[in-house]
């Protein structure tokens, strides 16, 4: 059985980090909706049903990171591309 490459194991990594970051980000901008509109009202009413959307996203991106994290764990050729697509996108 070949080893993980060191570089792939810290993509794989950081792809968990990211998850975590954006479960967190996620669940804020969910349940902690209030705070955010009392900070400044007549801004974040009129957005407010965009921040149930933003949270909902950023859940939905947490679990596919962690299932990219996993999958790059198990070198799943598939997760290699979807990093690297998803990678470039960002930069």
């Amino acid at each position: 059985m070949k080893k993980i490459p060191k570089g792939v194991k810290g993509v794989a990594y950081l792809y968990y980090l990211d998850s975590i970051f954006s479960l967190i980000l996620g669940l804020f901008l969910l349940f902690g909706k209030d705070l955010i509109i009392s900070i400044y009202p007549p801004f974040f009413l009129t957005y407010s049903n965009h921040i149930t959307f933003f949270g909902i996203l950023f859940l939905a991106i947490s679990v596919f990171s962690y299932f990219v994290a996993g999958a790059l764990k198990r070198k799943k050729n598939w997760a290699r591309i979807t990093a690297i697509f998803f990678s470039a996108l960002t930069v």
